[in-house]
């Protein structure tokens, strides 16, 4: 009897915590009051038991499944790494060397195997080979847009990476007054046009690269078609923008946002003469970039992707990562407007290939090394605006009929 009262006050007390009786109840020995109690506590424990037995599956459930996809990873990683050429092993495995001996790449495949249970996988397959990181190199994609005085750097920054398919976005040719800046201007590819003669020059580093070139540039009316087509067909995994105009990069950061696809931007690289301030940091805290300022302007206020600063309030970072320079651009107020020649191809406040090559260089180094560990910065998203956008592209395809090739086929 002493038993069961005193598991009758442990019952009370419960119910008392969660506000299921009275406090002047809890010491009460009513009969009909108790015999309700207990009702009501023995649906509450066996509720709880329940609880904890669904739960406890759950967690089982999702070690189970990230135990599968781990192990399913790494089976990838072998059969392509058996896919491997000797030719590819010999040119890139410098690369594949530096990050499966750096720090952070083990630090991070640590992380990951500390949430498989013991005993799930094989030793031999806890550790990612050099060859494995190759391989992912080998098998991805990545969209150089503005073969420029950055992009032209980065494209071939990641081609000597390792990286097998890459896409190559530009409408320009080479002018001679690129010579100071831009990687494939030489006095025999004056004229040309950029993507093709970089297309030769990255075939000469790689004769197994697979370049893609899309003779066009990147506008507020395509933007979204290009995107989708080149997610669609060629599995892109990552885009370099590369584009000196605020109003073409805010049209091709809308569409990857829309597509989901990870883009690094670059702002811009005029004016400045010290490469050792350039950095690489997300895009809504980016500070002495103008072409940076004003695309972040126009994503929150035209496209409404991101919330507007608020005073007094921390920023939210936009996860975009953005490379620009914490050096203060310098202007030239001694600009000749009747040289219109030099205004168009060199602009008015001067480059030099130091510090434009520093641009692409970091760029391509964010994204060669997002592929290796695999963790793709997505942006964060005003998600109703981002179904707005997507509704008004699927209406303009409507609108104008766009055929089932798409339009890269029109373009290559």
């Amino acid at each position: 009897m002493r038993f069961f009262l005193t598991n009758c006050r442990y019952i009370y007390a419960v119910l008392q915590l969660i506000s299921l009786v009275p406090f002047k109840e809890v010491f009460a020995f009513n009969p009909t009051i108790l015999s309700s109690t207990l009702r009501t506590s023995s649906n509450f424990l066996s509720h709880v038991s329940s609880s904890l037995i669904e739960q406890r599956n759950k967690i089982l459930f999702s070690q189970n499944v990230n135990s599968d996809n781990y192990i399913a990873e790494h089976n990838n990683d072998e059969e392509k790494e058996e896919s491997l050429d000797e030719e590819a092993i010999l040119r890139f495995q410098g690369v594949s060397k530096l990050y499966h001996n750096h720090p952070s790449i083990k630090n991070i495949q640590k992380q990951k195997q500390e949430h498989i249970p013991n005993g799930k996988i094989a030793s031999s397959t806890t550790t990612t080979s050099h060859k494995s990181i190759l391989s992912r190199l080998q098998q991805s994609t990545i969209a150089v847009i503005g073969i420029g005085g950055v992009g032209s750097w980065s494209a071939e920054a990641i081609c000597r990476s390792g990286i097998k398919n890459i896409i190559l976005i530009d409408l320009d040719d080479i002018c001679i007054s690129n010579t100071n800046r831009q990687l494939h201007t030489t006095t025999n590819t004056i004229s040309q046009l950029k993507t093709t003669t970089m297309k030769e020059r990255l075939m000469d580093i790689n004769p197994n690269c697979n370049v893609t070139i899309i003779h066009d540039f990147i506008t507020t009316e395509n933007s979204f078609t290009i995107m989708e087509d080149l997610k669609q067909k060629y599995n892109l995994d990552l885009v370099i923008d590369c584009i000196d105009g605020h109003v073409e990069k805010c049209a091709l950061i809308a569409a990857c946002c829309c597509f989901d696809i990870p883009i690094i931007t670059c702002g811009g690289a005029a004016g400045r003469i010290d490469p050792s301030q350039i950095i690489c940091g997300d895009l809504s805290v980016s500070e002495y970039d103008k072409l940076l300022f004003w695309t972040k302007k126009k994503l929150r206020k035209e496209y409404r992707l991101f919330p507007n600063i608020e005073k007094k309030k921390k920023t939210r970072k936009w996860r975009i990562k953005a490379v620009y320079s914490m050096e203060h651009q310098k202007t030239n107020g001694n600009d000749d407007d009747d040289d219109m020649f030099r205004s168009k191809c060199d602009g008015a406040s001067g480059t030099a290939c130091f510090v434009t090559c520093t641009y692409g260089m970091i760029a391509a180094s964010q994204a060669v090394t997002m592929i290796v560990e695999n963790d793709f910065v997505k942006p964060r998203l005003i998600r109703s605006s981002v179904e707005y956008l997507k509704r008004k592209h699927e209406e303009s395809k409507a609108k104008h009929n766009v055929n089932d090739k798409g339009i890269i086929e029109e373009l290559m």
